[in-house]
């Protein structure tokens, strides 16, 4: 059987997005030199007409285009309270946006990678 572990390698948890409570997208942030990756998101005031679609993308060349690695939806009645994110991939940047109707609500997303 083998074990594997992680220490943790690599910069402190970041706000990527903070408090948005329009459309938004966070800058792209290098992330070559770590394979484990996780996103923190956290959801206040989704209202019955709030629409909210989340996504997570990832790139290799600064001059590709995004593709993206994620989707979720947040409404009154999916992730209204947020969610968490992990996964292991090996793309030099990501980008995570919120888009989509707020009405009122309220996005913030912690991001951490490790190597």
């Amino acid at each position: 059987m083998k074990l594997e572990t992680s220490k943790n390698i690599g910069p402190h948890p970041f706000y990527s997005l903070n408090g948005a409570t329009s459309p938004s997208h966070s800058a792209g942030q290098g992330v070559g030199d770590y394979t484990k990756h996780s996103y923190q998101v956290i959801c206040s005031n989704v209202g019955a007409s709030a629409d909210i679609a989340f996504y997570i993308f990832g790139k290799n060349e600064l001059t590709s285009k995004w593709q993206k690695l994620a989707g979720y939806v947040i409404n009154n009645s999916h992730n209204n309270n947020g969610f968490l994110y992990f996964d292991c991939w090996n793309f030099n940047y990501s980008k995570c946006c919120a888009i989509g109707t707020f009405d009122g609500a309220e996005i913030t997303v912690i991001e951490k990678h490790n190597a």
